[in-house]
């Protein structure tokens, strides 16, 4: 009963908190803030793969920039985690922003049009239908505010191993299961469309490797 006293009270105390009342403002818009925060973020994330840098043909110069975005953006990356005495929400959102601006105009400068081109191809597929969440993929794909509203509410599901679930691959599949459910939301031009936004299939070969690429070609 004395335990129960205490939780009631200590919540009581925490609900009243100026810094709980901001925190709890701060959820409705914090994911938005964070997926445009990580456009470029995760564009970074591939681009520091050695597969990847030899696919798109990253001279020396090329490579120490990207690398040096790769090291910048693990660093941007570990804010995620809150730590006691560490910023506030709003500035590790800031310190995100900051960043994936950064990162996109240093790629723009630093790579030509074809190989922009062939990393965004990569970086799709390696996101996968859940690139539909960024503003510009979908204004690409020309989607609707319906469109838009079903394929978050999709993404945004939680993905649980249920009974009779492969044990090894449960995951991958109900991920594929959320993505095929994502693209059948388009119209079939919308998806004639994100096919070709995708490109040629990047496959990863049996090697070591560092950075984030995708596990399988998409077809």
């Amino acid at each position: 009963m004395a335990r129960s006293v205490f939780f009631l009270t200590l919540m009581l105390v925490l609900a009243a908190s100026p810094a709980f009342g901001q925190a709890r403002q701060l959820r409705p818009s914090r994911k938005a803030e964070l997926i445009k925060a990580s456009r470029y973020s995760s564009f970074v994330l591939v681009a520091g793969n050695v597969q990847v840098q030899d696919e798109l043909g990253l001279d020396a110069d090329q490579i120490q920039v990207v690398n040096d975005l790769a090291a910048e953006n693990r660093q941007v990356l570990s804010m995620a985690f809150p730590k006691p005495g560490g910023p506030p929400v709003p500035d590790r959102l800031a310190a995100r922003r900051k960043f994936s601006e950064k990162a996109e105009a240093k790629l723009r400068e630093i790579l030509i049009q074809e190989q922009l081109t062939r990393l965004n191809q990569i970086w799709m597929q390696h996101e996968g239908p859940k690139a539909m969440r960024y503003a510009d993929i979908a204004a690409q794909l020309e989607l609707t505010e319906e469109q838009v509203a079903k394929t978050a509410e999709i993404n945004n599901r939680s993905v649980l191993r249920e009974e009779g679930d492969d044990p090894k691959n449960w995951h991958k599949q109900k991920q594929m299961a959320k993505d095929a459910e994502m693209l059948a939301v388009l119209t079939d031009e919308q998806r004639a469309k994100w096919k070709e936004m995708l490109g040629a299939p990047f496959v990863k070969k049996d090697s070591e490797q560092t950075g984030s690429v995708p596990t399988d070609s998409v077809p």
